[in-house]
């Protein structure tokens, strides 16, 4: 094992201030983790088990957390900095600005005294032949496996 250079440690001290851009507790962890499994040749996927959550989650975790301090970290204007850091499942509805267009209690477009959209457009989705057919071929099957 080497011994630390003066410009290892000013790094490593450097990047352990990284970690204050991270809020999350678990998202946190789950970067210092990987730095660590990284750091001893162990597995990601050991540790996540070790603490009872899903790889995957981890890897979600470690991904938000790395993205939040490069969010963080100062650079060029021109590049992207709205980057979403929740894009996974997004709470915020997709249509909160019509809320005003649409009345209280409003489930539908149609009139209430309009014809299911069915009859408009095929007729044959208001007979139900099909289950009748699958029901006599189900119980067909079913005396075959009685009488071998």
């Amino acid at each position: 094992m080497r011994t630390p250079t003066a410009r290892d440690i000013t790094e490593a001290e450097e990047t352990q201030g990284w970690l204050s851009h991270v809020t999350d507790e678990s998202e946190r962890r789950c970067l210092t983790a990987l730095a660590w499994c990284s750091a001893r040749k162990r597995y990601f996927q050991d540790w996540c088990k070790e603490e009872c959550i899903h790889p995957e989650t981890g890897r979600r975790r470690k991904a938000r957390a790395i993205l939040r301090i490069l969010l963080a970290l100062p650079r060029k204007p021109l590049q992207h900095n709205e980057i979403d850091v929740f894009s996974l499942l997004p709470d915020d509805p997709e249509i909160s600005d019509k809320d005003v267009i649409i009345a209280e209690g409003a489930t539908h477009w149609r009139d209430a005294e309009a014809k299911p959209m069915a009859c408009d457009f095929d007729t044959t989705l208001e007979r139900f032949d099909w289950a009748e057919a699958q029901n006599a071929r189900r119980q067909r099957e079913a005396r075959r496996k009685q009488a071998a």
